[in-house]
């Protein structure tokens, strides 16, 4: 083609007059994604194809924001600067998609934490909530709280501190039963709803002086002692609690039993409450009787922690009964207190006969008992904070090995601060405390006052209760 010809031909592309030209697609190299289709005629050679670097009007480029702008003429590429070779130049064609307009894609993980815009808002009581599939859920409900009706609007709704929900939604705790950090306790002893002598308390620990000046061998300990949270037996173990231990074949426990303070206390077997070593007030019989709501009495030491652990529980410490009579809080009383009851002495009664029925506070200086027996049937009495017969009625087991305080290694001689402290030094004899029917003088019931006694004893004056650690 003669230069006239192509010099006329770049002025009417200038001006949009290009006549239409087509190729065929086998005609065309593949450019790739960023290659353009040329268009030129079957019999034209390919130097004279004009590049026109868009598919818009010629004059304009489209940029890769998608913005249209005028190019300068003097960009025009003519075809005196077309080689033989075939140029490519970006698609820009309405089907293509550059990188920059690339979609991103759309997250579809079914993961519950990720954010659905569909829901708005998710908000829940005492839950973590997401939104899935377009609708609000509960993810997790917050410790200590059930979803137990599935329903989304009041969260999570319920407690799972109750006997009816204790841990989970459902989980409901037998009889006489407490649930204590979502977990059930029970006294297996207690099957029958309702039944005297059953119940448990949940007393928070703390720290104070151990003993009283007034106390019966319990002077004051030098420096401070601290016990644990625990779960108490709320009445003495009645005889009729002691004829299930029984009637299961009274299993004897066969590893030591742990204490909170770190320390295992092995025990040895148990014995039927009969021919007492001490007195003859017994109450226990060889079938149920009168008495069974009676504390269960003429137990030796071992005897009362085999039942314990077979309870679910383990005999209390010394520091844990004088805590639970007369330093834990309860509502209108002082701490630390003379009594478990507060700091009012029960009558003296010597110069009285026959004894009032029933004797003030306690059963004590042999008051009457009942049912044929010396002893009343457990909370006779005002309690104290849930708990009953602290003091009076029947003399309760300590864990401990019995030692004057102030004496080393369990209670000194120096200044100690102990926590949860149990002595199990080498000797025959364990704490006892709580007084008796028998007991004389108001001075041993005293929340602070102790004796000795030989764990070997059967002494119709004894019994216990039992403690359970949460």
């Amino acid at each position: 083609m003669s230069r006239p010809i192509i010099a006329l031909c770049s002025l009417i592309a200038l001006v949009g007059c290009v006549p239409e030209i087509r190729t065929s697609q086998s005609d065309v190299p593949d450019g790739g994604d960023l290659g353009v289709v040329l268009d030129a005629p079957v019999d034209l050679p390919i130097s004279d194809v004009i590049g026109d670097g868009a598919t818009g009007d010629q004059g304009d480029a489209v940029q890769s924001d998608s913005t249209v702008t005028d190019v300068p003429a003097a960009d025009v590429v003519t075809a005196m600067d077309v080689s033989n070779d075939v140029v490519t130049v970006a698609d820009t064609s309405a089907d293509r998609v550059l990188p920059s307009e690339a979609a991103v894609p759309e997250d579809v993980s079914s993961d519950a934490s990720s954010v659905d815009r569909s829901c708005g808002v998710c908000a829940a009581a005492n839950a973590v909530v997401s939104c899935i599939a377009g609708a609000c859920r509960i993810e997790r409900c917050n410790a200590g709280f059930g979803d137990c009706n599935a329903r989304f609007e009041d969260g999570c709704e319920t407690p799972l501190d109750s006997v009816m929900n204790c841990g989970r939604c459902g989980m409901a705790c037998g009889v006489s039963a407490l649930c204590i950090a979502g977990a059930c306790v029970n006294q297996r002893s207690c099957p029958v709803s309702g039944e005297r002598g059953c119940g448990l308390v949940n007393v928070q620990g703390g720290s104070f002086q151990l003993g009283s000046i007034e106390a019966s061998t319990g002077e004051p300990l030098a420096g401070r002692v601290s016990v644990s949270s625990m779960v108490v037996d709320s009445h003495e173990v009645t005889v009729a609690r002691f004829r299930r231990f029984w009637a299961a074949g009274h299993p004897m426990v066969t590893t030591p039993v742990h204490y909170p303070g770190g320390v295992d206390l092995p025990t040895g077997t148990a014995r039927e409450p009969l021919n007492p070593t001490t007195g003859s007030a017994c109450n226990w019989t060889a079938g149920a009787g009168a008495r069974e709501a009676h504390p269960i009495n003429c137990t030796d030491w071992s005897t009362a922690q085999n039942f314990c652990v077979w309870d679910g529980a383990r005999l209390p410490t010394e520091a844990e009964l004088e805590y639970i009579s007369r330093i834990r809080s309860v509502a209108g009383l002082s701490s630390p207190r003379r009594f478990p009851w507060g700091d009012e002495s029960p009558a003296e009664m010597y110069a009285i006969y026959p004894r009032p029925t029933p004797c003030e506070r306690a059963q004590f200086q042999n008051c009457i008992g009942e049912d044929g027996a010396l002893t009343r049937r457990v909370g006779s009495f005002p309690g104290a904070g849930g708990l009953f017969d602290l003091s009076g009625n029947a003399a309760e087991w300590a864990a401990d090995v019995h030692i004057t305080y102030g004496i080393a290694p369990c209670w000194g001689p120096t200044p100690v601060d102990l926590h949860d402290p149990l002595c199990i030094v080498p000797g025959s004899t364990r704490g006892v405390r709580g007084g008796s029917f028998r007991s004389n003088g108001a001075s041993v019931l005293l929340g602070a006052s102790r004796d000795p006694r030989t764990e070997s004893s059967l002494e119709d004056e004894l019994g216990f209760r039992c403690v359970r650690s949460p």
